[in-house]
């Protein structure tokens, strides 16, 4: 009996809510609940690299007593992006009543909220994007003469598969070859916005002699990738 009494209230409401009455009110006590009409059914993970390439699938579903009115559900996400190249996409809902959905990871990491929505009633769901390490760390070398007072290095991160993520901290430090207790003006560390950025190292007594600077930086495994450069002032 109480089955019975469930289907029939979930029938109540879709037939309410389809003629937009304002005196129903969803999840009330005793009544239908928002699951009762949506919900996601299951997700391929709940965890992915933030690399631009990376995705998981979606399953939605809807009540099986819903009429045509409910066979549009829409996904938003504020983070990523969806089948479409969008943040919102439409799909309609297949014989099971269900609708399947691709989000794809862009390169920011951090909690992502989800919603679907059926006829403005709504169901959400956060998962997250981890940020994406490099699995290589690329660094140039650069000689320069007595008169010039600084040098630039470049360096790149690259992945094996898709982009490396944002903000990626590379920390830094040199050793004279040629003498001791030299100093050279080079920050501790730098933060990689976006795949590449360059490094200066300040050479204030216009001092001569080799140097080499090294780059650390942890990689997809949670393991050092560590990088060697010359640095020449002649």
């Amino acid at each position: 009996m109480a089955k019975h009494t469930t289907k029939l209230l979930i029938c109540m409401m879709i037939i309410m809510l389809s003629c937009e009455q304002d005196d129903y009110i969803l999840n009330s006590e005793g009544g239908p609940q928002v699951e009762d009409v949506i919900w996601i059914e299951s997700i391929s993970s709940v965890r992915i690299e933030a690399d631009s390439l990376s995705s998981i699938e979606l399953i939605v579903g809807i009540n099986a007593e819903a009429d045509t009115a409910y066979n549009q559900i829409e996904l938003q996400t504020d983070k990523g992006f969806l089948s479409n190249g969008q943040q919102a996409i439409s799909t309609e809902v297949n014989a099971y009543k269900k609708a399947i959905f691709s989000l794809y990871s862009g390169i920011e990491d951090g909690p992502v909220h989800v919603k679907a929505m059926v006829n403005n009633i709504s169901i959400d769901t956060t998962i997250t994007f981890v940020k994406a390490m490099p699995d290589m760390l690329q660094i140039s070398p650069a000689i320069l003469s007595t008169n010039s007072q600084e040098a630039k290095l470049y360096m790149s991160l690259l992945r094996n598969k898709g982009r490396v993520g944002k903000d990626i901290k590379v920390n830094l430090d040199y050793a004279a070859l040629d003498t001791n207790g030299v100093q050279l003006d080079i920050q501790p560390f730098i933060i990689i916005q976006n795949i590449s950025d360059s490094i200066r190292v300040g050479n204030p007594l216009n001092l001569s002699g080799r140097f080499e600077l090294t780059a650390n930086v942890g990689d997809t495994k949670g393991e050092q990738i560590t990088a060697k450069a010359m640095v020449i002032f002649e």
